[in-house]
Protein backbone atom coordinates (compact mmCIF):
# COMPACT_ATOMS: atom_id res chain seq x y z
CA UNK A 1 0.00 0.00 0.00
CA UNK A 2 2.03 3.60 0.02
CA UNK A 3 -0.68 3.85 2.00
CA UNK A 4 -1.31 0.41 0.25
CA UNK A 5 2.44 -0.80 1.23
CA UNK A 6 2.21 -2.52 4.76
CA UNK A 7 4.34 -1.25 7.31
CA UNK A 8 7.62 -2.89 8.44
CA UNK A 9 8.78 -6.00 7.12
CA UNK A 10 5.21 -6.83 5.52
CA UNK A 11 5.91 -4.37 3.07
CA UNK A 12 7.03 -6.32 0.57
CA UNK A 13 3.93 -9.05 0.77
CA UNK A 14 1.83 -9.03 -2.28
CA UNK A 15 -1.35 -10.26 -2.95
CA UNK A 16 -2.09 -12.15 -6.15
CA UNK A 17 -5.09 -10.04 -8.53
CA UNK A 18 -7.24 -11.87 -10.20
CA UNK A 19 -10.51 -10.73 -12.08
CA UNK A 20 -13.35 -12.09 -14.30
CA UNK A 21 -15.28 -9.29 -16.23
CA UNK A 22 -18.88 -9.53 -18.32
CA UNK A 23 -18.85 -8.38 -22.11
CA UNK A 24 -18.16 -4.73 -21.29
CA UNK A 25 -15.70 -5.01 -18.76
CA UNK A 26 -17.69 -5.12 -15.62
CA UNK A 27 -17.14 -7.34 -12.36
CA UNK A 28 -20.00 -9.01 -11.24
CA UNK A 29 -21.18 -9.06 -7.70
CA UNK A 30 -22.76 -12.65 -7.66
CA UNK A 31 -20.67 -14.79 -10.15
CA UNK A 32 -19.63 -17.73 -9.27
CA UNK A 33 -16.84 -17.31 -11.27
CA UNK A 34 -15.68 -13.75 -9.74
CA UNK A 35 -12.14 -13.87 -8.60
CA UNK A 36 -10.69 -10.89 -7.12
CA UNK A 37 -6.98 -11.63 -5.94
CA UNK A 38 -4.96 -8.76 -4.87
CA UNK A 39 -1.42 -7.78 -5.61
CA UNK A 40 0.01 -5.48 -3.06
CA UNK A 41 1.70 -2.43 -5.01
CA UNK A 42 5.16 -3.57 -3.40
CA UNK A 43 5.27 -6.14 -5.97
CA UNK A 44 8.63 -4.48 -7.18
CA UNK A 45 10.32 -4.79 -3.84
CA UNK A 46 8.69 -8.40 -3.52
CA UNK A 47 10.26 -9.60 -7.11
CA UNK A 48 13.63 -7.69 -6.30
CA UNK A 49 13.85 -10.16 -3.24
CA UNK A 50 12.49 -13.17 -5.32
CA UNK A 51 15.26 -12.73 -7.92
CA UNK A 52 17.95 -12.51 -5.38
CA UNK A 53 17.01 -15.72 -3.85
CA UNK A 54 15.15 -15.33 -0.67
CA UNK A 55 11.81 -16.07 0.31
CA UNK A 56 8.82 -14.11 0.78
CA UNK A 57 8.50 -12.40 4.10
CA UNK A 58 6.60 -14.86 6.24
CA UNK A 59 4.45 -13.61 9.14
CA UNK A 60 5.76 -13.57 13.12
CA UNK A 61 3.77 -14.87 15.16
CA UNK A 62 1.79 -11.95 16.37
CA UNK A 63 1.12 -11.18 12.52
CA UNK A 64 -0.37 -14.73 12.99
CA UNK A 65 -2.28 -14.50 15.49
CA UNK A 66 -3.80 -10.66 14.68
CA UNK A 67 -4.76 -12.65 10.94
CA UNK A 68 -6.04 -15.85 12.61
CA UNK A 69 -8.75 -13.81 14.69
CA UNK A 70 -9.85 -11.68 12.26
CA UNK A 71 -10.02 -14.75 10.03
CA UNK A 72 -12.49 -16.24 12.65
CA UNK A 73 -14.35 -13.61 12.86
CA UNK A 74 -15.34 -13.79 9.25
CA UNK A 75 -16.09 -17.26 9.72
CA UNK A 76 -18.35 -16.47 13.18
CA UNK A 77 -20.13 -13.83 10.55
CA UNK A 78 -20.82 -16.89 8.20
CA UNK A 79 -18.68 -15.61 5.71
CA UNK A 80 -16.26 -19.07 3.93
CA UNK A 81 -12.95 -18.46 4.98
CA UNK A 82 -10.72 -20.82 3.05
CA UNK A 83 -7.11 -21.46 3.97
CA UNK A 84 -6.88 -24.90 2.49
CA UNK A 85 -3.70 -23.90 0.06
CA UNK A 86 -4.37 -27.32 -2.68
CA UNK A 87 -7.76 -26.36 -2.63
CA UNK A 88 -7.37 -22.68 -3.34
CA UNK A 89 -4.64 -23.36 -5.86
CA UNK A 90 -7.66 -25.66 -7.79
CA UNK A 91 -10.12 -22.40 -7.63
CA UNK A 92 -7.30 -20.26 -9.41
CA UNK A 93 -6.48 -23.00 -11.73
CA UNK A 94 -10.38 -23.89 -12.86
CA UNK A 95 -10.76 -20.01 -13.31
CA UNK A 96 -7.75 -20.42 -15.19
CA UNK A 97 -9.01 -22.56 -17.64
CA UNK A 98 -12.25 -19.95 -18.16
CA UNK A 99 -9.52 -17.47 -19.91
CA UNK A 100 -9.46 -15.31 -16.24
CA UNK A 101 -6.36 -13.08 -16.29
CA UNK A 102 -4.12 -13.38 -13.45
CA UNK A 103 -1.82 -10.67 -11.73
CA UNK A 104 0.80 -12.60 -9.26
CA UNK A 105 4.09 -12.21 -7.81
CA UNK A 106 6.61 -13.94 -9.39
CA UNK A 107 6.60 -16.42 -7.17
CA UNK A 108 3.06 -17.25 -8.52
CA UNK A 109 1.60 -16.86 -5.25
CA UNK A 110 -1.96 -15.31 -4.16
CA UNK A 111 -1.93 -14.03 -0.68
CA UNK A 112 -5.78 -13.62 -0.64
CA UNK A 113 -8.54 -13.68 -3.21
CA UNK A 114 -12.41 -13.78 -3.15
CA UNK A 115 -14.54 -16.07 -5.73
CA UNK A 116 -18.50 -16.82 -5.40
CA UNK A 117 -18.35 -14.35 -2.10
CA UNK A 118 -15.83 -16.87 -0.66
CA UNK A 119 -12.68 -15.56 1.11
CA UNK A 120 -9.51 -17.83 0.19
CA UNK A 121 -6.64 -16.81 2.37
CA UNK A 122 -3.13 -18.44 2.01
CA UNK A 123 -1.87 -18.68 5.82
CA UNK A 124 1.93 -18.92 5.23
CA UNK A 125 1.87 -16.19 3.91
CA UNK A 126 -1.02 -13.99 4.28
CA UNK A 127 -0.71 -10.92 6.94
CA UNK A 128 -3.29 -9.13 8.83
CA UNK A 129 -4.58 -7.04 5.99
CA UNK A 130 -5.51 -9.62 3.62
CA UNK A 131 -8.93 -10.47 5.29
CA UNK A 132 -9.51 -7.08 5.72
CA UNK A 133 -9.00 -6.72 1.81
CA UNK A 134 -10.66 -8.67 0.77
CA UNK A 135 -13.29 -8.35 3.31
CA UNK A 136 -13.92 -5.29 1.85
CA UNK A 137 -14.28 -6.43 -1.85
CA UNK A 138 -17.64 -8.21 -0.45
CA UNK A 139 -18.83 -4.87 1.56
CA UNK A 140 -17.98 -2.62 -1.76
CA UNK A 141 -20.04 -5.09 -3.54
CA UNK A 142 -22.79 -5.15 -1.60
CA UNK A 143 -22.96 -1.19 -1.42
CA UNK A 144 -22.78 -0.78 -4.85
CA UNK A 145 -26.10 -3.11 -5.10
CA UNK A 146 -28.15 -2.07 -2.55
CA UNK A 147 -27.10 1.73 -2.51
CA UNK A 148 -25.36 2.81 -5.83
CA UNK A 149 -26.15 6.66 -4.92
CA UNK A 150 -23.94 6.32 -1.79
CA UNK A 151 -21.43 4.35 -3.73
CA UNK A 152 -21.10 6.80 -6.27
CA UNK A 153 -19.63 9.46 -3.36
CA UNK A 154 -17.54 6.48 -2.17
CA UNK A 155 -16.00 6.58 -5.33
CA UNK A 156 -15.55 10.09 -5.32
CA UNK A 157 -14.13 9.70 -1.93
CA UNK A 158 -11.82 7.14 -2.84
CA UNK A 159 -10.57 9.40 -5.93
CA UNK A 160 -9.18 12.44 -3.61
CA UNK A 161 -6.89 9.39 -1.85
CA UNK A 162 -3.03 9.39 -3.00
CA UNK A 163 -3.80 5.36 -3.52
CA UNK A 164 -5.95 5.83 -7.23
CA UNK A 165 -3.37 7.56 -9.11
CA UNK A 166 -1.07 4.28 -7.83
CA UNK A 167 -4.13 1.58 -8.21
CA UNK A 168 -4.22 2.71 -11.96
CA UNK A 169 -0.58 2.54 -12.43
CA UNK A 170 -0.44 -1.14 -11.32
CA UNK A 171 -3.82 -2.34 -12.27
CA UNK A 172 -3.76 -1.26 -15.92
CA UNK A 173 -6.75 -3.88 -16.52
CA UNK A 174 -9.31 -1.84 -14.47
CA UNK A 175 -10.78 0.63 -16.77
CA UNK A 176 -13.65 1.71 -14.88
CA UNK A 177 -13.93 4.11 -12.20
CA UNK A 178 -15.89 1.64 -9.89
CA UNK A 179 -13.53 -0.79 -10.66
CA UNK A 180 -10.84 1.31 -9.59
CA UNK A 181 -12.78 2.54 -6.41
CA UNK A 182 -13.08 -1.35 -5.05
CA UNK A 183 -9.37 -2.25 -5.41
CA UNK A 184 -8.70 1.22 -3.75
CA UNK A 185 -11.07 0.92 -1.29
CA UNK A 186 -9.81 -2.89 -0.19
CA UNK A 187 -5.67 -1.45 -0.41
CA UNK A 188 -7.21 1.58 1.71
CA UNK A 189 -9.38 -0.41 4.18
CA UNK A 190 -6.40 -3.22 4.70
CA UNK A 191 -3.73 -0.87 5.49
CA UNK A 192 -5.58 1.37 7.57
CA UNK A 193 -7.19 -1.28 9.61
CA UNK A 194 -4.63 -3.63 9.93
CA UNK A 195 -2.17 -0.87 11.34
CA UNK A 196 -4.94 0.27 14.09
CA UNK A 197 -5.10 -3.69 15.20
CA UNK A 198 -1.76 -3.84 15.20
CA UNK A 199 -1.35 -0.32 17.40
CA UNK A 200 -3.38 -2.01 19.69
CA UNK A 201 -2.07 -5.23 20.18
CA UNK A 202 1.39 -3.41 20.16
CA UNK A 203 -0.35 -1.65 23.82
CA UNK A 204 -1.49 -5.41 24.76
CA UNK A 205 2.13 -7.23 24.19
CA UNK A 206 3.75 -4.52 26.92
CA UNK A 207 1.65 -5.01 28.97
CA UNK A 208 0.54 -8.59 29.03
CA UNK A 209 3.67 -10.00 28.31
CA UNK A 210 2.68 -13.71 30.00
CA UNK A 211 -0.43 -14.23 28.33
CA UNK A 212 -1.16 -16.35 24.85
CA UNK A 213 -0.83 -14.82 21.29
CA UNK A 214 -4.69 -15.67 19.97
CA UNK A 215 -5.81 -13.78 23.26
CA UNK A 216 -3.92 -10.19 22.81
CA UNK A 217 -4.87 -10.95 19.23
CA UNK A 218 -9.09 -10.90 20.36
CA UNK A 219 -8.29 -8.42 22.97
CA UNK A 220 -7.01 -6.42 20.34
CA UNK A 221 -9.87 -6.81 18.06
CA UNK A 222 -12.24 -5.93 21.01
CA UNK A 223 -10.65 -2.72 21.92
CA UNK A 224 -10.70 -1.32 18.42
CA UNK A 225 -14.36 -2.61 17.65
CA UNK A 226 -15.25 -0.53 20.78
CA UNK A 227 -13.51 2.48 19.47
CA UNK A 228 -15.35 2.61 16.13
CA UNK A 229 -18.73 2.00 17.92
CA UNK A 230 -18.54 5.70 18.99
CA UNK A 231 -18.77 6.50 15.43
CA UNK A 232 -20.67 3.88 13.65
CA UNK A 233 -23.52 2.95 16.43
CA UNK A 234 -25.57 0.79 13.61
CA UNK A 235 -24.32 -1.98 12.31
CA UNK A 236 -24.90 -3.17 8.90
CA UNK A 237 -26.66 0.16 7.83
CA UNK A 238 -26.77 0.38 3.77
CA UNK A 239 -28.93 2.29 3.31
CA UNK A 240 -29.19 5.38 5.55
CA UNK A 241 -25.86 6.44 5.62
CA UNK A 242 -23.62 9.32 4.01
CA UNK A 243 -19.70 9.34 4.38
CA UNK A 244 -17.96 12.29 4.36
CA UNK A 245 -13.94 11.29 4.24
CA UNK A 246 -12.12 8.51 2.71
CA UNK A 247 -11.31 7.15 6.63
CA UNK A 248 -14.98 7.07 7.55
CA UNK A 249 -15.66 4.72 4.69
CA UNK A 250 -12.78 2.60 5.49
CA UNK A 251 -13.11 2.48 9.34
CA UNK A 252 -16.85 1.58 8.48
CA UNK A 253 -15.82 -1.33 6.90
CA UNK A 254 -13.41 -2.29 9.73
CA UNK A 255 -16.64 -1.73 11.99
CA UNK A 256 -18.44 -4.26 10.24
CA UNK A 257 -16.03 -6.56 9.89
CA UNK A 258 -15.41 -6.84 13.51
CA UNK A 259 -19.54 -6.79 14.81
CA UNK A 260 -19.87 -9.94 12.42
CA UNK A 261 -21.67 -8.22 9.62
CA UNK A 262 -22.00 -10.51 6.27
CA UNK A 263 -21.96 -8.36 3.22
CA UNK A 264 -22.83 -11.51 0.86
CA UNK A 265 -26.47 -11.67 2.86
CA UNK A 266 -26.93 -7.68 2.77
CA UNK A 267 -30.08 -7.20 1.11
CA UNK A 268 -31.67 -11.20 1.31
CA UNK A 269 -34.71 -11.04 3.93
CA UNK A 270 -35.25 -14.16 6.39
Amino acid sequence: DTATSQRGEQGSTRDAATRERTKDGERTADSAGRIEAESRVAQKEQENTESQGEKPNIPKTEEAALRDALIDKLREAGIDVITDVEEAQRVLDEANGKGVSFFRTADGNAYGFTVGGKIYIDPRIATADTPIHEYAHLWASAMQKLNPKEWENIVKLMKGTPIWEEVKRNYPELTTDNEIADEVLAFYSGSRGAERLREEHAKILKGNGNVVEKVKAINAIKRVREALKHFWKNVADWFGIHFTTAEEVADKVLSDLLNGVNPTLAGIED
